[in-house]
């Protein structure tokens, strides 16, 4: 159903613009106490998911103002392209800063009541057979009628070193070299969360080859082997059950396989909204407030009966449910994603599929039918990404690097020395396809150069990794921000350095660097800048550690790449210039570290110099 706040958003009548489009506007302001107490109510209940992610105290007494927008249907050619749809816009009504935004779709039912388009979900849990349909039927159609599915997926039959194999109520792990199996393997991504899990160890490895009870098996297994059962698949790949967990030797080598794992599973199970294994693959639900029922509508624009649902699929309803879950503020899960031909996110409320040629959810099977426009936000849908793909030209290659580099350095790692590991599968996916590329601990070459250019987002990472070169990105354990060349595009690109090569070694190795280096110092009273020749436009100084320890070398500025609009290059106008601060570690050796990001109006004269070849750890 819908609240009367809400219902009144659909009968405010329109107004008409002269292109024959129309909307209508209403706000209000009310408690977050009322609005969570409306949980049947499809729009409020979509503002409290979307409230979940806002890293604010927000406590039932907290008022809220809602502005809630509907809109005609979208057009192209003179053609409908979709449903009339509403936006529903939240801040907080003291401060005005917007918290969160939601949209929700119409579609007019018939004289039963019935949709085509939006559907209506009864069961209680997201392990319900319902649910679990959903998911088999995307499946089966996605394996038989997905080209862009056909092209994405892997080519060759491969499998992993060991499986589950889920057979009736039994299950026991196989070494599938011995036992070859039969048939497609799902995958399992979930969060151990620091739970007590059953695992594979040298010693009990003998035993799950003989059969793994249920009852030892903590609740997102039990789930996820269930589901593994109803989609009529015989085995799934489980890190913890089928890498030896106690032995080194075999954790470095299967480490090496998560490629081949993920990219070869027939579906990829992901535990989306769990805290930790013991939290459920499945989650519980209240369907009333995902479906609002048939309501009357009639503003002026439209008039009937229609129903409503969240737009699921829309950047702010897929990132609180997805980019912002548990489940994926894990590092290693990026790739499980990424690699996944086809990934079912059993979120809070509902499943979402996931699936080059479909993106869908539970109240939105069609998918793309219901919603043509669709927003996106960090890593996103599989449907219309090319993140995976190296396109020809290097600049958009190294955006789409860019964008995976801020989702995984915004994840979290329980061993920092999984650092580059966690990665490694798309890295070797994106080597493979680009064999004129090179890869050194989080940079690619050629074109290093920008890329060099990454800053800490925020204040700064808190801790630098000592075992990792200081101008990697890898090096902070914090989320960065990474250059994106394609984003110049029609400007011109001035490059200051050159990257002369890579003396390679555990964790990257140093850098050689031809380039200008100038004095500098820092000055943090009343705000932390650089002083010295060329900084009389300083701009902006980013730390790649908030707290870094004292700077007892000499610090210099390296400029690194400039940028500016074609018309100004004559002119003698300044530029936005981008380089690295370093300090001076080892005057003998000519050897430096990279201690932050330094952003410049610059003239040519706050840039020139004198080259000379340095050397960054």
């Amino acid at each position: 159903m819908l609240c009367v706040f809400c219902l009144r958003v659909f009968n405010q009548p329109a107004n008409h613009l002269p292109n024959g489009k129309w909307s209508a506007q209403v706000d209000w302001t009310i408690s977050l106490f009322a609005v969570r107490l409306y949980d049947d109510c499809v729009s409020c209940q979509a503002i409290v998911r979307g409230l979940r992610g806002v890293d604010l105290p927000l406590g039932d007494d907290t008022t809220v103002a809602v502005r809630a927008i509907f809109f005609s249907p979208r057009t192209h050619g003179g053609c409908i392209e979709s449903m009339p749809y509403a936006t529903f816009t939240v801040s907080d009504a003291a401060t005005k800063r917007r918290l969160c935004g939601t949209q929700i779709l119409l579609e007019q039912v018939d004289e039963k009541g019935d949709a085509v388009l939006l559907r209506k979900v009864h069961g209680t849990t997201t392990g319900s057979p319902e649910a679990l349909s959903f998911i088999k039927t995307n499946l089966q159609t996605c394996l038989g009628s997905h080209e862009a599915c056909r092209a994405a997926s892997a080519q060759t039959t491969w499998y992993p070193t060991r499986l589950i194999r889920v057979d009736g109520s039994h299950a026991q792990l196989v070494i599938t070299a011995e036992t070859p199996p039969d048939g497609p393997y799902a995958s399992l991504s979930h969060r151990w969360g620091g739970a007590d899990i059953i695992k594979c160890t040298q010693k009990t490895l003998p035993e799950l080859k003989k059969g793994i009870p249920s009852s030892s098996l903590p609740a997102t297994f039990r789930d996820a082997l269930s589901a593994t059962r109803f989609l009529g698949i015989g085995y799934i790949w489980i890190d913890s059950l089928c890498i030896v967990q106690d032995s080194a030797s075999d954790w470095a080598a299967e480490s090496k396989t998560m490629l081949g794992v993920y990219r070869h599973s027939v579906v990829n199970l992901a535990a989306t909204c769990s805290r930790d294994s013991h939290s459920g693959l499945f989650s519980t639900r209240a369907p009333r407030g995902l479906h609002s029922g048939p309501f009357a509508a009639s503003n002026g624009a439209v008039s009937g009966s229609f129903v409503a649902v969240e737009a699921a699929l829309d950047a702010d309803s897929w990132t609180a449910a997805v980019e912002n879950a548990p489940l994926n503020a894990r590092a290693w899960v990026l790739q499980e994603r990424l690699l996944s031909p086809r990934v079912a996110h059993f979120a809070r409320e509902q499943v979402l599929w996931d699936c080059p040629g479909l993106a869908a959810a539970e109240t939105l099977p069609s998918g793309a039918r219901a919603m043509p426009h669709l927003f996106r936000r960090g890593v996103g849908r599989k449907r219309g990404s090319n993140l995976l793909h190296v396109p020809a030209e290097p600049d958009r290659a190294l955006g789409q690097w860019a964008a995976i580099v801020d989702a995984y350095s915004r994840c979290g790692l329980t061993f920092a020395s999984d650092k580059v590991v966690a990665i490694s599968g798309v890295v070797d996916h994106l080597r493979a396809r680009s064999a004129d590329r090179r890869f050194s601990c989080g940079l690619w070459r050629p074109r290093m150069e920008m890329q060099l250019c990454w800053l800490a987002a925020g204040p700064g990472a808190a801790e630098r990794y000592g075992w990792l070169p200081s101008w990697s990105w890898m090096s902070v354990n914090g989320a960065v921000d990474a250059p994106r060349p394609d984003a110049f595009e029609g400007y011109v690109v001035t490059l200051f350095a050159e990257v002369r090569g890579v003396v390679e070694a555990d964790g990257g190795g140093r850098l050689r660097l031809r380039c200008v280096t100038r004095p500098v110092g820092i000055e943090t009273r009343p705000s932390l800048r650089l002083v010295g020749a060329g900084m009389d436009e300083f701009r902006s100084l980013a730390l790649d550690v908030a707290s870094p320890p004292e700077l007892k070398g000499r610090l210099f500025f390296v400029p690194v790449f400039g940028v500016q609009e074609p018309a100004a290059v004559s002119t003698g106008r300044a530029f936005e210039c981008r380089g690295l601060l370093l300090e001076q570690v080892d005057k003998s050796e000519g050897l430096y570290e990279r201690r932050g990001h330094v952003f410049i109006l610059a003239k040519s004269d706050s840039v020139s110099g004198t080259s000379q070849e340095i050397t960054i750890a």
